[in-house]
């Protein structure tokens, strides 16, 4: 049999893990290790462990899983001693791998199937329910120092939460299994094996005799440590102009005496954008917009960094005149900076705050684009310190600038503004949006609106589509190569991966959720 020593890395949803030399290697789950190893061992009557030579694997995909099989053999003093079939199914959040061995040579042996190392970094301590196989049930907890003795016997099924929260799932088929704490002998594992050691062994194998076993690894995710996912709106530019006495609808930006609605979901946003004569702007503006499905409004200007105190205590009679019952703002057509610089007077009544967040402002590289997510947690937070009673939002985020109100050479702040000659891959601006909401999330930003991003209106389209109302962080911060989230919605959880260098990647995978 010709014999691989080929490394494979697998995800598929949650689940990662290595195939080296016909054993699984470092399981992981959300970040977590699960098993260290699942392997295939055949013991001597001393205890000593038979070669086993390993054949390349055959992949095969599916629609919804992926199909791993490959054939191993055990070989002594150049005899064929047991041969074996593995087959994995690797699905989104669940994990079955099936054995079969046949006796090639007559032989006796201690042990001969599969056998899990379950990783204790994330097990020791934890409390754990085994599954008997006559239906009895026992409530245990994996050990905190090393047992002496078999920790966990007649094992048939065992259930157990992570530190993280993850809720495991393990069920064992073709013999009973027992599980023994190898920590004793520096192996950093809890060992699940077949048969028990209670049984008489070593056991006659004959040619022809034939070992079944079969595992299946479900994996629930914790509900815990979910955010609200801001409202989610998009933006549609629309501008005023005289002397039709209507909005005409354009594809060009904001202009002064301009009015931006949100349109991407009702209700819509109103966010009336005025340039130097904002109060008489506003006057003229106003009868020419319907009033129907407009949820919010707002006011913000582009002839100057922002509204003063004074225009805006104009402003907001106006607004209340208009729209009665509608929560109103006021924002920074620009930046953060404007609104962090610039703050109104605290007599104001209103009930929320914008202002826009653009990724490439400064640096054009993409680990420096995929920094700005965390920066704008930061303008998040900052912005709900300096306005603690209304809601903060990011009204656009968008990857280019729309405006440059710092401009030197005496031109308009809304003349076109330098975007880089480059072209950014659909997925790796799908994966920035995802880890800027992600971040504003968890900084508590109320609503997020888009802007000029094609891909990222997909994505907005599917979140709200789904009914997604959390995201939960899987992947550490510190890891700008990727993000990993999970999204709620409704009854259902999704698994996304983001991956920010080439070859890019944004893959969605819907998860089983437990009642737990």
């Amino acid at each position: 049999m010709p014999e691989s020593d080929s490394i494979r890395h697998f995800r598929t949803g949650a689940i990662n893990f290595t195939l080296k030399g016909g054993r699984l290697r470092a399981l992981t789950c959300y970040g977590e290790e699960i098993f260290s190893l699942v392997g295939l061992a055949l013991r001597d009557p001393n205890w000593g462990t038979i070669p086993l030579r390993v054949g390349e694997p055959t992949i095969v995909e599916h629609s919804n899983h992926r199909q791993i099989s490959y054939t191993a053999e055990n070989h002594l003093n150049g005899a064929r001693v047991f041969g074996w079939s593995v087959t994995l199914i690797l699905a989104a959040n669940r994990l079955s791998v099936a054995v079969a061995g046949e006796c090639l040579t007559p032989y006796r042996a201690n042990r001969a199937g599969m056998y899990l190392r379950i990783a204790p970094a994330t097990a020791a301590g934890q409390p754990a329910s085994i599954h008997h196989p006559d239906g009895s049930i026992t409530d245990t907890s994996f050990p905190t120092f090393i047992s002496p003795h078999q920790p966990m016997q007649r094992v048939a099924g065992l259930h157990w939460n992570t530190p993280g929260g993850t809720h495991i799932e393990l069920s064992l088929d073709g013999e009973m299994f027992e599980m023994e704490d190898e920590r004793n002998w520096t192996d950093d594992a809890f060992k699940l094996y077949a048969p028990p050691l209670d049984q008489p062994f070593p056991v006659a194998y004959h040619r022809g005799d034939r070992i079944v076993q079969s595992l299946t690894l479900a994996i629930y995710p914790s509900q815990e440590g979910f955010r609200p996912l801001p409202r989610l709106h998009g933006c549609t530019p629309l501008y005023a102009r005289e002397p039709a006495q209507r909005l005409a609808v354009t594809r060009r930006d904001v202009l002064p005496g301009g009015v931006v609605p949100a349109v991407f979901r009702s209700p819509v946003h109103l966010a009336f954008v005025l340039g130097g004569e904002p109060v008489a702007e506003l006057r003229k503006l106003l009868p020419l917009v319907p009033t129907l499905g407009v949820g919010f409004v707002s006011v913000a200007t582009v002839a100057d960094k922002m509204l003063t105190g004074d225009t805006l205590r104009e402003l907001f009679p106006l607004l209340q005149q208009s729209f009665p019952h509608i929560p109103r703002g006021f924002g920074s057509a620009f930046y953060f900076t404007e609104l962090n610089r610039f703050p109104p007077p605290d007599d104001l009544d209103y009930d929320f705050v914008y202002f826009g967040n653009a990724a490439l402002v400064h640096e054009t590289d993409e680990w420096s684009i995929i920094e700005t997510a965390a920066g704008q947690a930061a303008t998040v937070c900052a912005a709900r310190a300096r306005y603690p009673r209304q809601e903060v939002w990011v009204s656009p985020l968008s990857l280019y600038p729309r405006f440059n109100p710092n401009r030197t050479d005496g031109g308009r702040a809304t003349e076109e503004v330098y975007r880089p000659e480059r072209q950014l891959h659909d997925d790796f601006i799908a994966g920035w949006v995802l880890r800027c909401l992600l971040h504003l999330a968890e900084a508590g930003c109320a609503t997020v609106e888009l802007s000029e991003i094609d891909p990222a209106r997909s994505l907005f389209r599917w979140l709200r589509r789904e009914g997604v109302t959390a995201i939960r962080r899987i992947s550490p911060a510190s890891q700008r190569h990727k993000t990993e989230v999970e999204l709620r919605a409704g009854g259902s959880t999704y698994y996304i991966l983001a991956e920010h260098v080439a070859p890019y990647c944004f893959s969605v995978v819907p998860l089983e959720r437990k009642g737990i």
